[in-house]
């Protein structure tokens, strides 16, 4: 499950910036990430849910676990998401309802409010789940053609940095969307540089990269992928 921690995807009164993603060394559901996906299978039996028509759906579901151990669900800006996988987006919130498991992040010795992600693919979740099911088994990361590091590249150098007078480091993340067909959508800013005009900058920078990517797969079936993409800059 780690690997989704890099990838990326609130009840409207939140937002991400507010809320630390749970920390990678720790399980936000109880003896582990493989009982959070048994115990959806058993609510799914013994509720009677029922399976999704269209076995390609997938849906990345966040929930923001507070300190008490309750959850919130979290609130999914990408609407074309949804709309493409409304039963396993259905079908995460409606097993959630039931689900107990749920385990706090420990955040410098405290309980905190963290966001946890879990991929729902509900065609593994039905008649075919088998013990020990952990979806990040059957999930492959997208990629880019020589690499994450060469797409970096490519998008640094399409970025103009003698047009700003700054002097030490400084980030900025965005997130984007890896279509089925390796192409990039819903381009966003997560963490900002400060400066506007450098943040738009970014922006098209990424959309000017023409090459395409190889498409996250399960099953080796092409699905949508939320990415998280940070770049640090140094300026003398």
């Amino acid at each position: 499950m780690k690997n989704f921690y890099y990838f990326l995807t609130f009840i409207s009164a939140f937002c991400n910036a507010q809320y630390d993603y749970f920390p990678k060394d720790q399980s936000p559901y109880k003896d582990g990430i493989e009982n959070y996906y048994k115990d959806f299978h058993k609510i799914i039996v013994e509720k009677g849910l029922q399976s999704c028509s269209n076995i390609d759906e997938m849906y990345n579901f966040k929930v923001l676990i507070s300190p008490d151990a309750t959850i919130k669900f979290v609130k999914d800006a990408d609407e074309k998401n949804i709309l493409e996988n409304k039963c396993a987006f259905d079908l995460a919130r409606e097993v959630a309802k039931y689900q107990t498991g749920w385990t706090p992040a420990i955040i410098n010795g405290e309980k905190k409010a963290a966001i946890a992600h879990f991929i729902i693919y509900p065609d593994d979740l039905f008649e075919k789940y088998k013990e020990g099911y952990d979806s990040s088994k059957s999930y492959i990361l997208p990629d880019y053609e020589g690499g994450i590091n060469e797409f970096r590249k490519k998008v640094s150098n399409a970025i103009d940095l003698s047009r700003f007078n700054w002097k030490g480091k400084f980030r900025i993340v965005t997130r984007f969307v890896v279509e089925r067909d390796g192409s990039l959508s819903n381009i966003v800013l997560e963490e900002s540089s400060g400066l506007k005009e450098f943040d738009e900058m970014v922006i098209k920078s990424i959309k000017k990269i023409k090459n395409k990517w190889t498409p996250g797969k399960i099953h080796s079936r092409p699905v949508r992928s939320h990415m998280k993409f940070p770049l640090t800059f140094s300026m003398e």
